[in-house]
Order: C-alpha cells, then structure tokens, then sequence
C-alpha cells in the first residue's frame, strides 16, 4: 500500500469537509426548514475536521522532534492526563478537553517549540464570535436528547460556521506560518459562496412557500414557476 505522507492527509481532511460544506449550501432546503440532512453533516464534518487538522499537525511536530516538547505538553497534545491514584498508582486515560482549549492551547505550544516565539490567538472577533456559536450548534446535534426533535442547522448558520474556521486557520497561518505552512498553501481553496448567494436562495425558498404554501423540499435554484426560469 502506498504510504500517505501528513501534508496528503491535510489536505484531503481539508477538501474533504470542503466538499460537504458547499455541496449542503449549494444543494436547497429540506421541507420545513432553511438547511437539510446535508447542513448538519456539514456542520459536524466541520468541526471534526478542525480538531482532526489540529492534532495531524501535533503529531507532525512532535514526530520531528520530540524532544523539544516538555512531558505535560505532549500529554496535551496526545490528549492524555497522567493521575495518581488513592493508592499511589499512577493514572493514564484520556484527557477530555474542552474545545477552547485545544483551539487555543494546541497552536501556542507548537509555535513556542517550533518557531519559539510566544502567540496569541485573537479570538475576540466577530469570527470567533461564530466558531463557538458553530460549535455549540455542533455539541446540541451530536447530543440530542432522546424523543426530541434533531436540532436544526439552517444554511445560513453553517455558512457562519464555515466562514469562522477558515478565518480561523487564516489566523494560525498568519501567527505561526512554520507551524502551519502545510495550510498556507490550502487555506484559500476553502471555497464558499458568499453571504449574498445564500441568502438570496433563501429568501428564494421563503418566497415560494409563501406564495404556493409547498411544504415539501425544494433545491436550489428554487423554481419559481415564470417561463424564463431554467
């Protein structure tokens, strides 16, 4: 079997979510809703891609050199949280992480032992605003609880979403580039249609149902019944 080098594994997780995300944009809306069953596969293959490219470039790191790294960051890295028991035992098991956490700590201590330089991750902005908004939506989809409906994830929320995690990454390629060259090269094909376009689908799907009452799915571009529409 041909082996897949990291940069290879970066991007295919990269173009991979990609794909999901602007084929749910691009494809229309479910029958009572403004996003689909393809919006909330989107959103979760969002996310796991973000936390699966952050712990590709770790290993990465830490496979170059590990002896940069001090124990408890590699224990943070490799989401493993050493204990001692009651009867002096030590404790190995996994370290469950907030995504906080990783988003923030996960790109400080690979630029402080690859570039050694000390960064900030400046998620104070309207984009950061959406990445935990995103990510909240994320964990009430992936927890729903038993005999309520599935948690809704309209197009515009997924766009939202979508458009923090490439800011996002456009962030760690700018404070830390050594770290996160693999991504200086991929970051811009993340291709999203523009607010613009969704929306105006949108009001599209709010107009056809208003004006015919259709309460089955519609997929864009909506239809609207004049002759000139192909």
């Amino acid at each position: 079997m041909k082996e897949v080098g990291i940069r290879e594994v970066i991007v295919g997780e990269w173009l991979d979510a990609n794909m999901i995300v602007r084929f749910a944009l691009d494809s229309g809306v479910e029958g009572d809703s403004e996003g689909s069953m393809l919006s909330r596969a989107g959103l979760i293959l969002l996310y796991a891609m973000l936390d699966a490219e952050l712990g590709i470039v770790a290993q990465w790191r830490m496979a170059e050199d590990i002896t940069r790294f001090k124990q408890p960051e590699v224990n943070f890295l490799n989401e493993v949280a050493v204990g001692i028991g009651h009867d002096g035992e030590v404790a190995v098991e996994e370290d469950r992480q907030s995504f906080k956490q990783r988003i923030v700590a996960i790109p400080r201590i690979l630029a402080r032992r690859v570039e050694g330089k000390d960064v900030e991750i400046n998620l104070g902005r309207q984009w950061g605003e959406h990445l935990f908004k995103g990510h909240e939506l994320r964990n009430r989809l992936i927890h729903s609880s038993v005999g309520k409906p599935v948690e809704r994830v309209t197009l515009a929320e997924l766009l939202a979403a979508a458009e923090a995690v490439k800011s996002y990454f456009v962030e760690l390629v700018s404070v830390a580039p050594e770290v996160f060259k693999a991504h200086g090269a991929i970051v811009d094909a993340f291709n999203l249609p523009s607010r613009a376009e969704v929306e105006k689908n949108l009001a599209d799907v709010r107009k056809l149902r208003r004006d015919t009452a259709f309460e089955g799915p519609i997929p864009f571009p909506v239809y609207s019944g004049r002759r000139n529409d192909r």
